[in-house]
């Protein structure tokens, strides 16, 4: 007997506690005249599932990116005829089924449905689309038909299934073996007899695996009872924005969109780009001369496990790095490869390998770079390039490192006067063309050939160089700028901060987003150069030395401040790199300095990252700005028209505080949600009026908090659907 699928489908009155609503009736007539004009026709269609069985199910819509529709107890297939029209409307290809024992649907089991095997129906359908040209499949399951949409993505094939959103329910199996990004909707009063809904779906929610989101609204309607109250266009919201922005290969390279602080794609699509990136991505590491490989595909699944859409592939110039300090006292030295050129000899090196021929290049470097940055733009993750980074030259080198633009290490005469000492950054603080940049160019036009048609690449000179590198920076950042010119695609340039001097060197150069030192970015990065004024993505590797000396709430802090000044985090992740000293990255089995499983303590920071890119697909990015001075927490992003505003508001300790609202006149109403960022735990509020100049809010915990307001007319998000 399946206790948990029990205390899902003990279903409240049809008309539990909560009122249809006008709303609702105005959204049924515009389903009803969209439905007059569409070519989305309902069609009967029947297939078998794996056991033997035959579900019955009717079908909405066109296109390639698949819907199942699961029912509840007391309903059916033709119970989700609203929500499925709406849904083929927007585009979906909606499959709505009969569980086996309903309407003409049979199966084994199904005379007892706590132990009828649904899922299998779930996992049937699913398949149907797929065979009917669907690419992508999302379930949609309220109670009984929520608990089995979770069970078919538990017991499915990798990849079968994209998306779960789950009304009022929660896998029957242990929701840890989820295998697609999840959406829990649930009252805060949905009840059973045998008690509140909420506490066993927050449990099962907390051991999914992420992405995930959770969202509480008032009342006690349970399930697809929600669509017969005045959550009903809510919820119908929230599902569609879910389902309309799933890992996908990226179309086009970015650009600069109307709004400075953010790029757009090629479809107008203006967004945030927010990320984890660590130091191996692209180059092996690891102490006692032992280079340990990175399972990248695991870190690409990392990445989208925390809901993040950037990171960084950086270059170690040098075969080896002298003291990096990981450990108290002597740190190892740390082998790095593989490298551009090729290491043909005559004669060895310092680090004892083969000297380099700097005109010829390793194809299996550029093959490694091409493949991973690949890997991250089908999973829709944009990546930085590092093509240099200059910190290391500056900080890590000692006489064996093996560089090669030293001339003891390359056959080519080429070399950076480089003897001995933690210093030797000949090859960028030069402040002319010579034999050194030569080489640099070419190795600068192979990696633009190698990833030019990618359209998720954005590039990047440098980190931490020495400050006497800005020639050199400008130089690179002119070269590939002209270079790319003549190609058929063009990528934006960054340019990430020295190792002292003012942000505004970075500023006032050519690139086209900056990664700054300053702690929190400005509204705006604006300076003399062309584009004048940069995107800003602010690296905690630049900005937040120290960070895991801090508490998790300073963490969250940095990264919403950051967010709701206009600006875009990127996490300086320790990832894989055992880091034991000051406890910065405690990992799991270090062999050679490198772990098999990344340090869990910075999980909540990760998944902060996520929330804030799932806050920025609400936002129409094009039109908001910062507007600290409209809350008393100082930290607004907002647009305010007399109709269609709303306002994201950061509280860093939570509290009392005050939002100006009176952009639009009290007549209007704002749909209220608070957020939880410790938890990761949406809560729907009562509507307000707008027109308060001062409206007060309260907080209910002790920590931060993260308030969204918006016309409850609705308004035009910068994600098109």
């Amino acid at each position: 007997m399946r206790t948990g699928a029990r205390l899902l489908r003990r279903l409240p009155s049809a008309g539990g506690t909560a009122q249809p609503c006008v709303a609702v009736q105005l959204l049924l007539l515009i389903v009803t005249f969209l439905l007059a004009i569409s070519a989305a026709a309902q069609e009967h269609v029947s297939f078998a599932t794996e056991d033997g069985g035959s579900v019955y199910a009717d079908l909405y819509g066109n296109g390639d990116r698949g819907v199942v529709l699961a029912h509840g107890g007391p309903f059916n297939k033709e119970s989700w005829a609203p929500q499925a029209r709406i849904l083929a409307a927007a585009g979906f290809r909606v499959l709505a089924i009969d569980f086996r024992g309903y309407g003409q649907s049979t199966g084994p089991g199904q005379a007892d449905p706590d132990s009828a095997p649904f899922h299998l129906d779930v996992l049937a359908a699913v398949r149907y689309l797929r065979r009917t040209g669907a690419k992508t499949v999302a379930v949609v399951g309220g109670s009984m038909g929520g608990g089995a949409a979770g069970d078919a993505s538990i017991t499915s094939k990798p990849g079968e299934i994209d998306r779960l959103v789950l009304l009022g329910a929660a896998p029957n199996l242990p929701a840890d073996k989820l295998q697609a990004p999840t959406l829990f909707i649930v009252a805060r009063d949905d009840a059973s007899a045998d008690g509140l809904r909420l506490p066993g779906i927050r449990a099962q929610y907390e051991r999914a695996p992420g992405p995930k989101e959770l969202i509480v609204l008032e009342g006690s309607a349970h399930a697809q009872f929600l669509f017969q109250t005045n959550q009903a266009e809510r919820v119908m919201r929230e599902i569609l924005r879910f389902l309309a922005v799933p890992a996908a290969p990226i179309a086009g390279p970015l650009t600069a969109s109307q709004n400075p602080n953010y790029f757009q794609d090629s479809k107008g699509n203006v967004f945030i780009l927010n990320g984890s990136q660590t130091w191996n991505t692209l180059q092996d590491w690891g102490a006692n001369g032992s280079a340990e490989k990175l399972d990248f595909d695991a870190y690409v699944k990392f990445l989208t496990s925390h809901g993040l859409n950037f990171t960084l592939l950086w270059r170690v110039e040098m075969p080896k790095f002298c003291g990096l300090p990981i450990v108290e006292g002597s740190p190892p030295d740390i082998t790095v490869a593989p490298h551009p050129w090729l290491r043909t000899g005559p004669g060895r090196a310092t680090d004892g390998g083969l000297k380099f021929d700097l005109t010829k290049f390793d194809q299996s470097f550029f093959d490694r770079l091409r493949a991973r940055a690949a890997a991250l733009n089908n999973a829709g993750i944009y990546v930085g390039v590092y093509l240099f980074t200059g910190e290391f030259l500056n900080v890590y080198r000692c006489a064996s490192d093996g560089y090669p633009f030293t001339a003891a290490n390359n056959i080519n005469g080429v070399d950076d006067g480089y003897t001995s000492g933690r210093k030797g950054k000949g090859s960028v603080t030069m402040t002319a063309a010579n034999a050194m940049t030569a080489f640099q160019d070419a190795f600068v036009e192979k990696t633009i050939d190698t990833l030019n048609d990618l359209p998720n690449v954005l590039w990047i000179v440098s980190e931490e160089a020495p400050n006497d590198s800005t020639w050199w920076n400008q130089h690179v950042i002119a070269y590939v700028r002209a270079y790319e010119s003549r190609q058929p695609h063009q990528h934006p340039i960054g340019y990430a901060a020295l190792e002292g001097p003012s942000d505004e060197i970075l500023y006032n150069s050519d690139a086209d987003w900056v990664a700054p030192g300053a702690r929190i970015s400005p509204n705006r990065s604006c300076g003399k150069g062309k584009p004048r004024c940069k995107v800003n993505v602010n690296d905690s590797d630049h900005s937040y030395w120290e960070i895991w000396k801090d508490m998790p709430e300073q963490a969250r802090n940095y990264a919403w401040e950051n967010f709701l000044t206009g600006n875009q985090v990127l996490f300086m992740d320790p990832y894989l790199v055992y880091y034991p000293r000051e406890k910065r990255n405690l990992c799991a089995s270090p062999t050679n300095s490198i772990c098999h499983e990344p340090d869990a303590r910075w999980d909540e920071l990760r998944n902060n990252l996520g929330y804030i890119l799932r806050y920025s697909h609400k936002l129409n990015l094009a039109k908001v700005t910062p507007h600290g001075s409209l809350s008393s927490t100082g930290y607004c992003l907002a647009q305010t028209p007399a109709q269609g505003a709303e306002y994201l508001v950061y509280a860093p300790s939570g509290g009392s505080f005050t939002v100006d609202l009176s952009a639009m006149p009290p007549a209007r109403m704002l749909d209220v949600e608070w957020f939880d960022p410790s938890a990761g735990i949406t809560t729907a509020g009562d509507a307000i009026h707008a027109g308060s100049s001062s409206q007060p809010f309260t907080w209910p915990f002790k920590e931060d908090a993260v308030l969204y307001l918006v016309d409850a007319a609705g308004h035009a998000t910068s994600i098109k659907q």
